[in-house]
């Protein structure tokens, strides 16, 4: 009889089963390394894959392991130099030590949907030059302060979620990043200005005022001009770190919503008058 460590299954079917169980557990992970040393160097990338910084407080589910910016800096210090290149693709940073941030921007250079959120510190923005992002989240105030928008760092750039009220930075700014095709907000000041962001950002596909309960008020003065552009979607999004997860692991999330209802008003299923969703499907993410 051969000894218990050899495998079964052939080595490819194997890997392929248990990356298959890591990704659609993650948090489950440690454990699974904990089967075979061949295991363990197969699924212990994909633990980073997905990095949420935050405060335990916040929902966010429990499929993904939550970290501490010191947790996470003790990994890349125990790590091989390209191993957090290679392996994180999303990062969340809400509730990070400042000290710590240099270190993890350092190491995680292969991310391509970063959530920086608000009050950035100016000495961190060169960190960010050699990133390739896709999908960002932040505050826009320093960023276009530190990078043109033709700057490489917005070169592959085509989701942004902007986090302050700088329209005149966006106006200026926004219809010259090459690739932007969503865009968001949930700051009111951004309403007044959104059918000039449709008109003069050409690669523009969608445009979602968040939160759109707190920001009615607001858009009801230009409903008229707002409803007849199909691209413009208000609407709420109540469990967002959920939401974001859900997003790096299937797609559904806000950004998707969006999308299937713009193709529901241009179809003619929706009223095309209408640009608000009603009925969120963030819940669903919790």
């Amino acid at each position: 009889m051969e000894p218990a460590s050899t495998p079964i299954l052939p080595p490819e079917l194997e890997r392929h089963i248990f990356e298959i169980c890591a990704l659609a557990r993650p948090v489950a992970i440690p454990k699974l390394m904990l089967v075979a040393w061949r295991v363990m160097e197969w699924v212990e990338p994909m633990l980073y894959r997905t990095i949420v910084i935050k405060p335990a407080l916040l929902p966010a589910g429990d499929a993904y392991p939550m970290f501490t910016s010191r947790l996470l800096t003790s990994a890349v210090n125990r790590k091989p130099a390209n191993f957090f290149r290679y392996a994180v693709r999303h990062l969340f940073l809400f509730d990070y030590c400042e000290d710590d941030l240099a270190e993890i921007l350092s190491a995680c250079t292969g991310v391509e949907n970063l959530w920086m959120g608000e009050d950035i510190d100016q000495s961190v923005l060169p960190l960010l030059a050699p990133l390739r992002l896709k999908h960002l989240c932040i505050d826009i105030r320093p960023l276009f302060h530190a990078f043109p928008p033709h700057h490489s760092f917005f070169s592959q750039l085509t989701h942004l979620e902007l986090l302050d009220d700088e329209t005149d930075d966006a106006s200026r700014n926004l219809p010259l990043i090459p690739h932007l095709t969503h865009l968001s907000f949930n700051d009111f000041s951004y309403i007044p200005i959104s059918l000039r962001i449709l008109e003069t950002c050409p690669s523009l596909a969608v445009l979602v005022a968040l939160n759109s309960d707190s920001l009615r008020h607001s858009y009801a003065a230009y409903a008229g001009g707002l409803s007849k552009d199909v691209r413009f979607v208000a609407m709420n999004c109540e469990y967002y770190i959920a939401d974001w997860l859900l997003g790096t692991k299937t797609g559904q999330d806000y950004w998707h919503r969006a999308e299937v209802f713009i193709a529901q008003r241009r179809s003619g299923e929706v009223d095309a008058l209408r640009f608000e969703i009603v009925e969120d499907g963030s819940k669903d993410g919790r």
